[in-house]
């Protein structure tokens, strides 16, 4: 693989290259258009080691070392495809690699004066990650011998979900470097309005959000499905660190669209996109230093001093910047009322930032616990769903209420009341019907908010642009979407998170039961009658195992059959289950294989039944359809006027108050 360590050591010097030639281009077309082609030159560097490290997974060359560590000939060919991200060091090139093409898209796109500042701070994050790899972290180094077979990637990492989840989270960090550039070029920039790049920086932060969105959530179907405890989201540390930029990218979609809107929020735009670039920085920390212990993360100290350096500094650098350049984020309009729309997006900022504050708190207490006391000390779920449950609520009323209230003065309009009150009355029914939980009774209320405002307001635009332009509610309906995409895709992510509310509150009410099961006997477990009517021994080229199967019935009715299974494989020290299910919409049976009895006629399996659990995939896609919508261009309004002020007259909400 010498081309692919050669192009990796050329990708540095002229990464550093273009940072210097940015430096000094200011106003020179020269210099600026030999600074477009440098980018353009990291990149194709950066491609062609990425690319050489995917043949050496595919080609099997288990004489360098990463890919023995991460492949096997065994390995199914889409799994050696995904090996450039299974371990720290491909994973830090294809990181690399995802920036370098990102900073040539900015080098295509971007034609303003302040296009060499951008590519300074961009290169700079390149170069801080090729310093990495190229020192410490290369994933070109051979081994002394030439093995003939590689160690083979985790059969955990074995899942459909993880060919994507991986990427996806990685595009999703990556993006956020990009309205980080564009904010420091525009502060270190005396002349240049520094909200000029406010739809640029909207499109890659809407865009990075998307993708750590889907990332997020196909890594909670994959720890659903493989890591056999029935659930999605268990506050792991390297969870944490996927959810906490996604908490601040949240904050920040909502004020940019309030500066575009109303010229409000400036100064939280500008903080909100910096900690959401230094939190993707804080969260490979974790998942990379090794300080923290996770199932998902790599152990390297050296690799995690290298990013707590450049962490450190990145953060110094811009507390100094926005303090020096305060007075470019003055002015503008001022919320004159927290029971405002404005105000509303206001405590969406504070809601999120103490979402942030408190998950970083439970996740980065253990360690500073062990270097001040001596002591572990453990936060679980208990910690995090405790304080979490208020800001969740808090946020899900919210996003109902928001919607529907005025711009500057406190005036509710008549859906809103309505919704609010069929709100009340389904808590009141929820009560009825025994639900005492009180995160579950105010959820439901929340949820009935969500849908029936945001049903409401759709319902009535409809009918008013059908009128308006004499059409079928049918067309009336394609024309909003695609005259206000932005409007009616946000309704779609707010009905995703009504949905994905509604799977959590089904997580209040799993049953979840240790079972022995002998083969031929039936046993009832939470209203199923499930009878072990087979184990069977099978024998693969690097695992052997246990696979049972279990016939489910209820009331005399067959279910299904699950197949739960329990394997050992090659250079894994324990056998790993591999579970299985039976998917319904308001219902999934979930099966796990603990163990089994000496005379292999009995197994030891974990039965679990997930009410309404489906709504929380449902609410994922709903997120992501809604987002895709959002980003699609606006169709031209041919009265020449803006459709979302349009709507906001026809539904009664303006400066003025109801119309």
């Amino acid at each position: 693989m010498i081309l692919g360590n050669l192009a990796l050591s050329l990708a540095l010097p002229a990464v550093v290259y273009s940072i210097c030639i940015s430096i000094f281009a200011a106003k020179n077309d020269k210099l600026v258009s030999k600074a477009r082609g440098s980018a353009h030159f990291a990149t194709l560097l950066v491609s062609i080691s990425s690319i050489m490290l995917i043949f050496a997974f595919v080609a099997d060359r288990f004489n360098i070392e990463y890919v023995y560590s991460y492949s096997s000939i065994a390995l199914p060919f889409l799994y050696k495809l995904s090996g450039i991200w299974a371990g720290l060091d491909g994973s830090l090139l294809f990181w690399a690699w995802l920036l370098t093409i990102c900073g040539s898209i900015v080098a295509l796109t971007n034609k303003k004066e302040n296009f060499a500042l951008v590519n300074v701070i961009l290169q700079l994050v390149v170069a801080f990650f090729l310093i990495t790899i190229v020192f410490e972290a290369n994933p070109f180094v051979e081994t002394l011998s030439s093995p003939p077979d590689g160690r083979g990637l985790n059969p955990l990492l074995q899942n459909f979900y993880m060919l994507i989840h991986p990427p996806a989270l990685y595009v999703g960090y990556v993006g956020f470097t990009i309205p980080f550039a564009y904010v420091l070029a525009g502060l270190l920039n005396r002349s240049y309005d520094l909200w000029e790049d406010i739809s640029t920086i909207r499109m890659w932060v809407i865009v990075s959000w998307l993708f750590l969105t889907v990332g997020n959530f196909l890594g909670a179907m994959w720890a659903y499905v493989e890591l056999g405890w029935g659930g999605f989201w268990a506050w792991d540390p390297v969870e944490n660190a996927g959810i906490l930029p996604w908490f601040t990218a949240c904050a920040l979609l909502h004020s940019v669209f309030m500066q575009e809107r109303r010229g409000m929020l400036k100064t939280w735009n500008v903080v909100l996109v910096i900690l959401t670039f230094l939190l993707t920085i804080f969260g490979t920390f974790i998942t990379r230093s090794g300080v923290i212990q996770s199932v998902h993360s790599f152990s390297d100290v050296t690799i995690g001093t290298y990013f707590l350096i450049f962490l450190a500094l990145a953060m110094l650098f811009s507390i100094i910047l926005v303090i020096v350049r305060r007075g470019k984020l003055t002015g503008g309009p001022k919320i004159g009322s927290l029971i405002s729309r404005e105000g509303a997006f206001y405590v969406n900022n504070i809601l999120f930032i103490f979402a942030l504050v408190a998950v970083m708190w439970g996740t980065v207490l253990p360690l500073f616990a062990e270097w001040f006391t001596g002591q572990k000390l453990e936060v679980g779920p208990p910690f995090f769903n405790r304080v979490m449950a208020p800001v969740g609520i808090a946020l899900l009323f919210l996003t109902g209420i928001c919607p529907e209230i005025n711009w500057k003065k406190t005036k509710f309009s008549k859906r809103l009341i309505i919704s609010l009150a069929l709100s009340f009355l389904a808590g009141i029914i929820a009560l009825v019907f025994g639900i005492r939980e009180w995160f579950s009774v105010l959820a439901i209320s929340g949820v009935t908010l969500v849908i029936i405002s945001m049903y409401i307001s759709v319902a009535r635009a409809i009918f008013y642009e059908a009128k308006k332009r004499s059409c079928s509610i049918f067309k009336a309906k394609y024309l909003l979407f695609r005259l206000a995409p932005r409007r009616y895709g946000g309704y779609t992510v707010h009905f995703g998170i009504a949905l994905l509310f509604i799977g959590i509150i089904g997580t209040a009410y799993k049953t979840d039961q240790q079972i022995s099961l002998t083969k031929g006997e039936a046993q009832n477990v939470a209203g199923y009658e499930l009878t072990l009517t087979s184990l069977e021994w099978v024998k693969g080229v690097d695992n052997e195992g246990l696979i049972t199967t279990v016939s489910i019935t209820k009331d005399g009715k067959k279910i299904d059959v699950l197949k739960p299974a329990l394997f050992i494989h090659k250079n894994q020290e324990k056998p790993i289950a591999e579970i299985d299910f039976d998917m319904g919409l308001f219902k999934d049976l979930y099966l796990s294989l603990g163990g089994i009895t000496k005379d292999e006629m009995t197994g030891e399996f974990s039965f679990i039944v997930n009410p309404v659990i489906s709504f929380v995939w449902l609410g994922g896609l709903f997120m992501i359809i809604g987002t895709i919508v959002a980003i699609l261009p606006r169709m031209r309004n041919e009265l020449g006027t803006d459709e979302d002020e349009d709507l906001d007259v026809a539904l009664g909400i303006s400066d003025e108050g109801d119309l």
